[in-house]
């Protein structure tokens, strides 16, 4: 039996599961159905019960303040709503520059709803959070989701525009904002469009990074109101000299001869997954340039497959895990090359090394997809022998180097920079606040499939729970 056909099975488990749902009405069914999609086990991207559940649940658990209604928002205050955030990832990242690159008579606030440690909470988001004359509100972990949706619902009812960033089983936002009771837009920064997620009837309008992912926005999840946008980049770089590289080099140990490539991306998205494999890329690229040298951002030396690079190439890979985001430009300044993870992309990742590292950049393209400025791009490689061939061709060509360097600066630079970006969101906000909050809102012929960009995910998954071992 193929995964295809494995995961078809599991479509119909699912639905089982989702029949015993209707049926009991049970709450510890509903949180585990969420829990295994995470993990990816069913390829579903949405379930019309879990989210009919989960408003039923708000609807008849929900507090409602005498005058609810008829408080009245600032004008141009908004409010990020996210479960947690960290020093690393690009998730929390886009919520920093967001904030960083509004207009100075905006106000933004960002509530947590699931935030346990308060040390990973970054300086920066708190600095441009309180900047903006906003606030940070950090929700009591131990409450329930039934009293932290009506903590949030009274919330966000003094903000003039909602945002969800917010873990996509997380489904408190689903039930302070699905309530009839609720009546201001809410717009929903999609970072995780290739997973399952629930919230569909809190939002009133959805921002897609990628098509495939806007693809299933419309058609399996139903979401009329969408477009797709470019992740903003923190500022722009100015091209690097010679002597930053020289000084970047020098202090972490490589010479100024040695030709070095990078990535950075959470150590699970470099699971090698059949024929999508980056140590194997990386190794095949390796074993035919002794010049070249290889940092690893956010990776350790803890599986078998990078255990045996680093025997294999002794004083050529430096694996340096996770760093702050502010030490990370002396590394990808060092770059002559960057090629992303694989078999997951970090596309923020890739954005911040073609900015802050002034580097030329590749990657493999997957069933996920890729950026929508990378799009007719040399950046995107269709097979892992383009991507080798290519990545050989840069490091021994400054002409081939410097026209993708160009390249990728440039469209970065036109279509991901601070005003084109704020643009784009005051034209969604125009936009959602002209929406009506009815049914029409949604289209009720849904496709229900086991899609490509569903099998990869959930192959990839599985390979990264199970340490590279196929668990079908």
């Amino acid at each position: 039996m193929n995964i295809r056909e494995i995961l078809t099975e599991r479509l119909i488990e699912f639905s089982e599961l989702e029949r015993q749902l209707e049926e009991t009405q049970d709450k510890a069914l509903a949180l585990n159905m969420l829990k295994a999609a995470s993990e990816s086990r069913y390829p579903n991207y949405y379930s019309e019960t879990l989210e009919r559940y989960f408003m039923n649940l708000a609807e008849n658990t929900k507090s409602i303040s005498s005058g609810f209604g008829a408080r009245e928002p600032q004008e141009k205050t908004f409010l990020h709503v996210l479960s947690a955030v960290s020093l690393t990832g690009g998730h929390t990242r886009i919520v920093e520059r967001w904030i960083n690159h509004s207009g100075k008579d905006e106000r933004h606030s960002v509530y947590l709803s699931r935030q346990k440690d308060p040390t990973k909470i970054p300086e920066e988001l708190e600095r441009g959070v309180r900047d903006s004359g906003g606030k940070f509100i950090r929700e009591i972990f131990r409450l329930s989701i039934e009293e932290k949706a009506n903590n949030l619902r009274e919330i966000a009812m003094d903000y003039d525009v909602v945002i969800l960033h917010h873990n996509p089983i997380d489904p408190v936002p689903l039930m302070a904002f699905g309530v009839k009771e609720f009546t201001r837009p809410v717009i929903c920064f999609n970072h995780s469009g290739h997973k399952f997620w629930v919230g569909k009837y809190a939002i009133d309008f959805c921002l897609d990074i990628e098509k495939g992912q806007n693809v299933i926005t419309k058609e399996v999840r139903g979401i009329k109101n969408t477009r797709i946008i470019n992740m903003p980049i923190d500022k722009v770089y100015q091209d690097k000299t010679a002597l930053e590289v020289e000084d970047s080099r020098k202090g972490l140990g490589f010479s100024t001869s040695d030709q070095i490539i990078t990535s950075m991306a959470p150590m699970y998205k470099f699971s090698s997954m059949g024929n999508f494999s980056f140590v194997n890329n990386l190794r095949s690229i390796m074993s035919r340039n002794e010049e070249v040298k290889f940092i690893g951002i956010g990776i350790r030396e803890t599986t078998d497959e990078w255990k045996k690079l680093v025997k294999d190439f002794p004083d050529r890979v430096q694996l340096i895990g996770n760093i702050p985001f502010l030490e990370i430009k002396k590394y990808l300044q060092s770059a002559d090359l960057y090629i992303d993870s694989l078999p997951c992309p970090s596309w923020l990742s890739f954005s911040d090394a073609i900015n802050m590292g002034q580097a030329p950049a590749i990657s493999l393209a997957t069933p996920l997809g890729y950026l929508p400025y990378l799009e007719g791009s040399e950046a995107i490689c269709k097979s892992s022998d383009e991507l080798i061939e290519k990545a050989l061709a840069i490091l021994n060509s400054k002409e081939k180097s410097g026209k993708i360097k160009k390249e990728l600066s440039l469209r970065l630079k036109e279509r991901c920079n601070k005003d084109a970006f704020k643009k784009e969101i005051q034209d969604v906000v125009s936009e959602v606040k002209k929406i009506k909050k009815d049914d029409g809102r949604f289209n009720s012929n849904l496709r229900k499939e086991v899609g490509e960009m569903a099998v990869y995910w959930c192959q990839s998954k599985t390979m990264i729970r199970s340490r590279g071992i196929p668990c079908f």
